[in-house]
């Protein structure tokens, strides 16, 4: 079984604002509250894409005050990878 086209856009869009946040501030870790604000997922969206992201390696979790939804995440070598391959393709 694939997985839904939505939540693979979500992830995409995930991947893209913490990479962007990143270079733009060269802070490792970005508040999973902050990507939410831009992406306005539900709360079962949102840790799908991140359980879906965290599984395939592409990016780390740090809990904090709550599992997954008020923590920060750090994209992993294996994550700039992917969305520079992603950023790529659009062009």
């Amino acid at each position: 079984m694939g997985v839904d086209p939505k939540v693979q856009e979500h992830c995409a869009q995930i991947m893209r604002i913490t990479h962007k946040r990143f270079h733009k501030t060269e802070k490792k870790r970005v508040s999973v509250d902050r990507i939410n604000n831009k992406l306005a997922l539900s709360k079962p969206e949102l840790r799908q894409a991140l359980e879906l992201l965290a599984e395939k390696g592409l990016l780390s979790l740090e809990t904090i005050g709550g599992p997954w939804l008020y923590g920060h995440i750090k994209l992993t070598k294996k994550g700039v990878e992917y969305v520079q391959k992603i950023e790529k393709k659009k062009v």
